[in-house]
């Protein structure tokens, strides 16, 4: 028995997947992109990194300015994992417009 243990992978999603959660959430406004994008609403603001990807403490320091929770993102992860593969099994069609 080996004492090694493999190192967890960080968490990390496409920063236009976390911007699809929060337009989902009601984060719309305009958008201001430089090296930080704002999405805006009534009651608030986010501002996420400009960058290809995420780590979860990116994440979780653009989510503290919101009422969203990392819980809630993961859910979202979750739906999206699951309606991908009711897609792929053929029981759900596809929506309609592709991104």
């Amino acid at each position: 028995m080996s004492n090694f243990q493999e190192p967890k992978k960080q968490f990390e999603i496409p920063t236009e997947v976390f911007m699809d959660f929060l337009m989902t959430n009601g984060y719309l406004g305009k958008m201001k992109m430089f090296d930080v994008i704002e999405l805006s609403k009534e009651d608030g603001y986010v501002r996420i990194p400009n960058l290809p990807t995420l780590t979860k403490e990116m994440i979780l320091a653009s989510l503290c300015s919101t009422k969203l929770s990392f819980t809630d993102l993961e859910e979202y992860l979750d739906n999206i994992v699951v309606m991908k593969s009711l897609i792929d099994l053929g029981i759900e069609t596809p929506p309609l417009h592709k991104k």
